[in-house]
This record gives structure tokens, C-alpha cells and sequence, in this order.
């Protein structure tokens, strides 16, 4: 007896499957967004903690060359 895929061929089934499918690419994209946002969060708080210490140093060698 020869069997295929095409045998076993359920359309409710393959429906379900591709509506998980799409339920869980969509929740992975939405996972993948939010920690897009907090890398970029993340970034733009190394950024400005970087500048504030650019100024503190600024401030330092100022003062240590009687300015």
C-alpha cells in the first residue's frame, strides 16, 4: 500500500496549523520589537551617561589646569 502526504491531507488540521503558525510569528515579532525598543532605550542611556562623564572629566582637567 502506498501512502503520501497528500493521503493524510486535512484541511481543518492544516488551517489549525497555519493559524498557530501565524499566532506565534506574530507574538514572536512583537517579542522581537519590544526588546528592539529596550536595546534602543538602553543605547540612548550609555549615550547620555557617556556625555555626562565627558563633562565631569571636561570639568576635572579644568581644574587641574588652574582654569
Amino acid at each position: 500500500m502506498v501512502t503520501d502526504a497528500l493521503h493524510f491531507y486535512r484541511p481543518d488540521v492544516e488551517d489549525e496549523r497555519w493559524r498557530y503558525k501565524q499566532e506565534l510569528l506574530a507574538q514572536l515579532q512583537d517579542e522581537s520589537d519590544k526588546q528592539g525598543e529596550k536595546i534602543d532605550d538602553l543605547e540612548d542611556q550609555l549615550l547620555e551617561a557617556k556625555n555626562e562623564k565627558s563633562e565631569t572629566d571636561a570639568a576635572i582637567n579644568k581644574i587641574k589646569n588652574g582654569d
